[in-house]
């Protein structure tokens, strides 16, 4: 069986460290959705800072990133928080484990 830690993000540089650090070496993988929401003040609708780099030094092979959706070959937001966090939820096979948890 695989355990899954479950992260949604936006510009967490400050904070992810500290949350990966004290999960990864329990799960088996961690996804990671960045993105902001439509209704979320953003300038971007991708992480700017480091979140992304941090995550990769820290989970290597058991990451995987899942960035905010594509249209017209452009990032756009994704439409809610709820659109955001079916998007892990897809990718997790029936009968898996998982863990959600908040950058912070």
């Amino acid at each position: 069986m695989v355990v899954y830690a479950c992260y949604i993000v936006y510009n967490e540089e400050d904070k992810i460290a500290i949350s990966l650090n004290s999960i990864v070496s329990s799960v088996d993988k961690v996804i990671i959705v960045d993105g902001s929401w439509t209704d979320f003040n953003s300038i971007s609708p991708q992480s700017t800072d480091k979140t992304k780099i941090i995550a990769e030094t820290i989970c290597g092979v058991k990451l995987i990133w899942i960035d905010c959706p594509k249209e017209n070959n452009k990032y756009i937001p994704w439409k809610n928080q709820v659109e955001k966090r079916n998007a892990y939820m897809q990718i997790i096979p029936d009968g898996s484990w998982f863990i959600i948890l908040d950058a912070d």
